[in-house]
């Protein structure tokens, strides 16, 4: 495990290479797909995968990053936090939860710290972001009878784009009992510099719900998903 400030980055381009290199290390099934365009320091912009658990698993949990473009550092923060948490690991892989962690769900928006956007940008490669989003959810979600989607953000509930990828999350896994939510961590802070006083409220706030979304999906089949909470 390491410390929270370490997890958490000042800007797309070196939050994209701490995940990768987080994911890389954890030995998780790497997925990287590029969009068109540079980011704001001329680095590549793309919406990157990584998948802890079984292709086949029953169970997926969803963690993703970056719909809010300043959410970005944030959110990836928690997914290298938890790539680097074994404990957290251990504990997906005990109850056959699959975890596909998602970084930078709007990369343009993250690297230019842009404010949310009403809808995904249309995209010369790919038609739209929700085009590329439902493309990843039906690879990772074909098998799965249960899914969770927690999407990390640092606005409050409630959130209307949650609707967006409640649906898209339903058009993907029709065959699976489904639910999106919208997971809060918390303030970015003001200063450039994090430190762990800063990171360590959002790291427990949010390791709190990811345990507590493992044991969710674990639970007997027929329990339906909860609705937001």
């Amino acid at each position: 495990m390491i410390g929270p400030a370490a997890a958490f980055a000042p800007a797309y381009a070196r939050a994209r290479v701490q995940f990768l290199e987080a994911a890389a290390t954890a030995g998780t099934a790497l997925g990287s797909h590029p969009l068109p365009g540079m980011g704001a320091d001329g680095e590549t912009l793309a919406i990157d995968t990584a998948r802890d658990g079984a292709s086949d698993a029953g169970a997926l949990l969803i963690l993703s990053s970056g719909r809010h473009g300043p959410d970005g550092r944030v959110g990836s923060g928690v997914q290298v936090f938890a790539l680097h948490d074994a404990a957290w690991r251990e504990q997906t892989h005990t109850a056959g939860v699959a975890v596909l962690y998602v970084h930078a769900l709007d990369p343009e928006a993250c690297s230019f710290q842009r404010p949310p956007r009403p809808a995904p940008a249309e995209t010369a490669a790919s038609g739209s972001l929700t085009g590329l989003w439902l493309h990843i959810l039906q690879a990772h979600g074909r098998h799965a009878r249960r899914v969770l989607w927690l999407d990390l953000c640092t606005s409050a509930p409630p959130d209307p784009g949650i609707n967006v990828l409640q649906a898209l999350l339903e058009q993907a896994c029709p065959q699976a009992s489904v639910r999106c939510r919208a997971l809060p961590c918390g303030p970015v802070p003001a200063h450039s510099i994090w430190t762990n006083a800063d990171c360590a409220p959002l790291i427990v706030h949010a390791r709190q719900a990811l345990f507590a979304g493992v044991a969710e999906l674990a639970a007997p089949s027929d329990n339906a998903l909860a609705a937001d909470v």
